[in-house]
């Protein structure tokens, strides 16, 4: 719907508010919206940046209210991502996590890493791989000292409750920190929803040209279902550190980039938005990204870079959405999830995947 304007600029200024419109919301529909902010230049570390929605509607007990607050550290070297296996899910799935880590510092070794992930709320603990505990009602790894540009992965099953209803959200947050005085701290999180009738599928490939160090991303779009799905769109946000590219140079009708710098081209943490309109019953739809370059760190020997997206349509039931995290072994080392992605630099050079999400 646009900002609450204190400065009357056209853009959202800090302080002003984001405001959507969501009409009406059927018996377990979710949607998802989303926005880029670029963190002011100046920000000093230890500031803390507060981020607060609200949701209001016409009843009476129409009122949710969520936040998430982060501390601005220049200095850290840790990185951690997190990703779900699926989303959404059915009551009484099981659930796999996959947690990737870095020390992306060239010269530092991490020392006495602890890697932690609190069960979200609705699950029960299945198993941990390499060496995780469950210490009361959180996942552990005591992951020693992590030398520079080294990294890992790791991973945890949950039970989702049968009785969870449809519409409910899974939240989980992983936190990796060391013993340096002061602590080196990095989080990640993933939302994902109890949901089994979701029509949309997406599948994702892609490949990197060796010659050049650029990314083919291939995404398709598929209606499941046996009647036509209207409004279906798409948006991915396009990852910190990603070289500018124009519009143009994107297949399958790509209708724009929401623009941070209004340029004509798409930038680094805008959002690249697809219209696929109508898709029939079995109907799928590829877009294609034919040029992705990603500036290599000029610090740093690695960095986890994520790009999420969503596929949406008008219906209750429309709506993919998946965050992929790569497991780190390549020189660009790229895993893009069903609707997301994540890169790894300068590793070895490992080669393409496909991932697919799927509703049920």
């Amino acid at each position: 719907g646009g900002c609450v304007q204190i400065v009357n600029d056209f853009f959202c200024t800090a302080g002003e508010f984001a405001t959507w419109n969501l009409g009406t919301l059927n018996a377990g529909q979710s949607i998802t919206v989303s926005y880029s902010a670029d963190l002011a230049a100046g920000a000093p570390d230890g500031a803390i940046v507060d981020f607060q929605a609200n949701v209001l509607s016409s009843g009476a007990d129409d009122r949710a209210r969520a936040g998430r607050a982060i501390a601005v550290d220049a200095s850290s070297a840790l990185e951690v991502a997190l990703h779900e296996v699926a989303d959404p899910i059915v009551a009484g799935d099981n659930l796999v996590y996959t947690l990737s880590y870095i020390n992306t510092s060239l010269t530092n070794a991490a020392a006495n890493l602890l890697l932690r992930l609190p069960l979200p709320a609705g699950t029960s603990f299945l198993s941990a791989s390499g060496a995780g505990v469950l210490n009361g009602d959180t996942v552990e790894w005591s992951l020693g000292t992590l030398q520079p540009g080294k990294s890992g992965t790791r991973s945890v099953t949950v039970q989702s409750d049968v009785g969870l209803v449809r519409g409910a959200l899974l939240r989980a947050e992983a936190a990796l920190s060391d013993s340096a005085l002061p602590p080196q701290l990095a989080r990640a999180g993933a939302v994902t929803e109890i949901d089994g009738v979701e029509s949309l599928e997406t599948t994702v490939d892609f490949a990197l040209d060796f010659t050049d160090w650029a990314w083919e991303v291939d995404v398709t779009v598929t209606n499941t279902d046996v009647v036509s799905h209207t409004g279906v769109g798409l948006t991915m946000r396009v990852p910190r550190d990603t070289l500018t590219f124009p519009i143009g140079s994107v297949t399958g009708g790509a209708s724009g980039c929401t623009q941070i710098v209004n340029n004509f081209t798409c930038e680094a943490g805008e959002f690249l938005a697809w219209n696929l309109g109508t898709l029939t019953a079995g109907q799928s739809v590829t877009v294609t990204l034919p040029n992705l370059y990603i500036a290599p760190p000029t610090v740093e020997p690695g960095e986890l870079f994520t790009l999420h997206a969503i596929a949406l349509g008008s219906g209750v039931d429309d709506r993919a959405v998946d965050q992929a995290v790569p497991e780190p072994a390549g020189a660009v080392s790229l895993v893009f999830g069903a609707v997301g992605l994540a890169l790894l630099h300068r590793c070895r050079p490992g080669p393409s995947r496909t991932r697919t999400s799927a509703g049920r």
